[in-house]
């Protein structure tokens, strides 16, 4: 197994975000994203990282509020490639969106914080559930769930009683996902 991600349990109380900071109720494990358009082959430089909480409750693979997307992700839902149009769930309505979803190596710091690795590109993840706004964002900050991380073959292993978390991915890797792990 190769090493994704690891960390810490979040502990603080905020987090900063590109437009100012979020309270939290810790602990969470929160992990770098980055949203981009689906036709987009390579890390776009300059993309921005936001905050996700990893949810292995949650479901689905990614739902994020409309303001979020904007605001925090750069990207406005009518440039993303809706396959499904005003959905209702618990009388919330939501699209169904395809983009290419970045999984960062590092736990999360900041919107701009300089990243070490290249992030990981979640192949089979390619739907994102974007929430209409409707008040204050909800959820609080984008959920990453369980769906991505059985569709891309990750693993996490929790270490409840030191707070802290790991991602590995399979050795099975195709000989571009080894170059990309060891030379990128």
């Amino acid at each position: 197994m190769i090493t994704i991600l690891r960390g810490s349990f979040f502990r603080k109380k905020e987090i900063e975000v590109l437009l100012g900071r979020v309270d939290l109720r810790p602990p969470k494990i929160i992990v770098g994203i980055s949203l981009t358009l689906a036709g987009e082959d390579a890390f776009p430089h300059g993309a921005i990282t936001l905050p996700a909480i990893l949810d292995t409750g949650f479901n689905r693979t990614l739902e994020i509020d409309e303001w979020h997307l904007v605001h925090w992700a750069g990207l406005r839902k009518e440039h993303l490639v809706s396959i499904e149009k005003d959905k209702s769930h618990e009388g919330r309505k939501y699209d169904l969106c395809r983009a290419n979803l970045w999984l960062h190596r590092t736990p999360y710091e900041g919107p701009r914080t300089p990243r070490v690795r290249s992030p990981l590109l979640l192949e089979n993840s390619r739907q994102v559930r974007v929430m209409a706004p409707m008040g204050k964002p909800n959820p609080r900050l984008p959920l990453l769930g369980l769906t991505a991380i059985t569709q891309n073959h990750l693993q996490v292993m929790i270490d409840g009683e030191n707070s802290r978390f790991r991602a590995y991915k399979s050795l099975r890797l195709s000989l571009s996902e080894l170059y990309r792990e060891f030379f990128t």
